[in-house]
């Protein structure tokens, strides 16, 4: 039986960048006269936020919650994670699905909504990296400055690890040097880095990254394989 270390959480954020899009949400036509998105003015707002289980689709939901006794009816696109949420609001540009999206638990997504997000949720270094054209943001050779409102919400950030008794492994640094096979379900590179574990010496041994298998409704996650 394969060994299994299980990252429960595996993601390091140092804090949520809750932003408003500057362009659409308010800017000024040559007259001077504001102008509003027809979504907000329609009192349906479109945030990008992420699956329904991660931290920026549960921000997104709390916000719609709080914005709808001032009757504003919220719209969340539950795949804007990742780089796509910040780069798509500052272009006014449509979400799209994601490239392997469809390979996640089908009762944390939906389709995108076809409009263009007014507000979205990333981390403090995505926000940084779209600001400056850096990161995953510099294929696009430009700045994106546009961002007119800007919130900050800290957040403790937790790694919970897990070995099988059966694997008898005890310390996260036993992994690289064990000889049978070890499958990580989960996974997060500095955490790897920093214990020695490289994906590519795993399976060389007959483990690896343990993938989901099968798609749709029949899908069987990572963890359940596990």
């Amino acid at each position: 039986m394969p060994v299994i270390f299980r990252g429960l959480v595996y993601l390091v954020i140092l804090s949520l960048a809750f932003v408003l899009n500057p362009g659409r949400a308010q800017n000024a036509d040559p007259a001077g006269t504001p102008v509003i998105s027809a979504t907000i003015a329609a009192r349906k707002p479109v945030f990008a936020g992420a699956c329904k289980a991660c931290p920026w689709g549960i921000l997104a939901r709390v916000t719609a919650d709080a914005l709808k006794p001032y009757g504003y009816d919220t719209t969340i696109c539950w795949v804007c994670w990742s780089n796509f949420g910040p780069r798509e609001m500052a272009d006014e540009t449509k979400p799209v699905m994601p490239p392997g999206a469809e390979l996640g638990t089908p009762e944390y997504i939906e389709p995108p909504p076809d409009a263009v997000p007014d507000i979205s949720a990333t981390s403090e270094s995505n926000l940084i990296d779209a600001w400056n054209g850096t990161g995953a943001y510099a294929r696009d050779h430009k700045q994106r400055r546009n961002y007119r409102v800007i919130a900050v919400i800290r957040t403790s950030t937790y790694m919970l690890a897990a070995a099988s008794k059966k694997s008898g492994i005890t310390n996260l640094r036993q992994i690289k040097d064990r000889t049978r096979p070890t499958w990580i379900v989960g996974g997060n590179d500095i955490i790897l880095g920093y214990y020695g574990i490289k994906i590519e010496d795993l399976k060389a041994k007959g483990g690896g990254i343990m993938p989901p298998e099968g798609l749709g409704p029949a899908r069987v996650s990572r963890e359940k394989r596990a």
